[in-house]
């Protein structure tokens, strides 16, 4: 799946749930209002909706059905007069909220916030672009800016040269791996990860650094996480995670030039896998840098209340 389909996939699902909250607060006489940008993307996103597979639409609504139930079991809406609903950009996330959804639930004269996270059969925490490192650091120096980004492209210079003498004609990464399938692993990626250590090592031994790059890939704010999987779905509860001050890295984990592990002393683990965003490294004749890493907590179970419920 590609990443612009996966993103107009997981926008049918935000849509979804929105919808069948709609039909919740229509149904139990609960006044209800839509942001303008929620009210906005409901439109855009129908479209994503009605062009999914009947099966797959069957699905989601019963993953939306089956998460208002859990959330009306949980009390969540017991006397509540209003409910606002909020859908937030994806740019939100650079920020460090990871909410697609927040609700603000009016009670007896308090506003209280309820923010979820919508995944469709994904684990990742994040999926970063390396450029932005600095950034999801909390770096703002432009010297160190600087240096990492001329670093960067340095290594993609290199790669591009090397590419050359092995196809000169090749595009694609795939036109490469069939003349040698280690050669990205040891020209790109590997030069790349090892760029991305050096900085984190250097950089994060700060605690504020480390604390803003881990709320980064885990959210500044207390949310639960919807994941939908194929017969039901997992509740992850991001709340009250204690901030680390300490980390380790091990390269390559489990033998991958393509993947790093991070552990940190919160026993939090981290894995960050490096790989193409596109099937092109050039394009319309230019250098096309486009790679990101898929992060995972692979002992997610063990750091999180998480939670199954069947879909109905």
């Amino acid at each position: 799946m590609t990443s612009s389909v996966s993103n107009d996939t997981g926008r049918a699902l935000e849509y979804e749930i929105v919808e069948e909250f709609i039909e919740y607060c229509i149904s139990k006489k609960i006044l209800f209002k839509l942001s303008s940008r929620t009210e906005d993307e409901r439109v855009r996103d129908k479209k994503y909706f009605e062009s999914l597979s009947k099966k797959l639409q069957e699905d989601f609504i019963k993953c939306a059905k089956t998460f208002i139930k859990w959330s009306d079991r949980e009390k969540w809406f017991e006397n509540t007069q209003e409910i606002s609903i909020d859908r937030l950009p994806d740019s939100m996330g650079v920020q460090g909220d990871a909410t697609d959804i927040k609700f603000y639930l009016m009670k007896e004269g308090r506003n209280i916030e309820k923010d979820i996270s919508v995944k469709n059969n994904h684990n990742a925490l994040k999926h970063p672009r390396l450029p932005r490192l600095p950034e999801q650091c909390g770096i703002n120096d432009d010297k160190i800016k600087e240096k990492y980004i001329e670093d960067h492209n340095l290594i993609w210079k290199k790669f591009k040269e090397l590419a050359e003498k092995l196809n000169s004609k090749a595009t694609k990464f795939n036109e490469l791996k069939k003349i040698d399938p280690s050669f990205i692993d040891k020209n790109l990626y590997k030069p790349l990860i090892e760029l991305v250590i050096f900085f984190m090592k250097k950089n994060l031994i700060k605690e504020e650094n480390l604390k803003f790059f881990f709320q980064f890939l885990t959210g500044k704010t207390n949310f639960i996480t919807i994941k939908n999987e194929q017969d039901h779905i997992l509740v992850k509860h991001f709340e009250k995670i204690k901030i680390p001050k300490k980390f380790k890295i091990t390269y390559p984990a489990d033998t991958s030039l393509t993947t790093f592990l991070m552990e940190l002393d919160n026993k939090w683990k981290i894995t960050f896998r490096l790989h193409t965003a596109s099937e092109h490294f050039i394009e319309k004749g230019k250098l096309k840098t486009s790679v990101k890493f898929d992060v995972i907590c692979p002992n997610l179970d063990e750091v999180l209340e998480i939670e199954m419920i069947a879909k109905d």
